[in-house]
């Protein structure tokens, strides 16, 4: 019924895969954060397509233009119910969505995805390289 309404298979294989014997609430909730997760995802690559494009047109090839976002705008970017999860660090926005020490947007409950962790970096048990793992989004602005 998705694919014929909405005509995303993605998000009906999806559905597809959500139990059936969940408990009322519990089904709308798994409804919902599968709804929202593509929803984002969608958001996202419409946000690429449209970035690429400017971006082929205003800049060359070589320079790759990053969103900018200021602390209202991370803030919605928690990594709960089904959204994705940033952080800033030293003015630069990174995606930490994949990331397994990032599930729903905690980090082994000492941060929370959709925050500038700037200054909670300086007293974490790693460095500022872990950042190098991770890809960055945008800048904070």
């Amino acid at each position: 019924m998705v694919q014929d309404v909405l005509g995303d298979s993605e998000l009906a294989q999806r559905i597809d895969t959500i139990k059936t014997d969940l408990a009322d609430q519990d089904l709308r909730n798994e409804l919902l954060k599968t709804v929202l997760t593509r929803y984002t995802e969608l958001q996202m690559l419409s946000f690429d397509a449209s970035k690429q494009k400017n971006s082929e047109i205003n800049t060359s090839a070589s320079e790759v233009e990053l969103k900018k976002f200021n602390l209202e705008e991370l803030k919605q970017f928690n990594g709960q119910t089904g959204k994705p999860a940033y952080l800033a660090f030293e003015g630069k926005v990174y995606d930490v969505t994949d990331s397994s020490s990032w599930q729903g947007g905690d980090h082994k409950g000492a941060h929370q995805a959709g925050k500038d962790l700037t200054e909670a970096i300086k007293i974490a048990p790693h460095n500022k390289e872990v950042f190098s793992k991770v890809k960055q989004i945008g800048n904070l602005v």
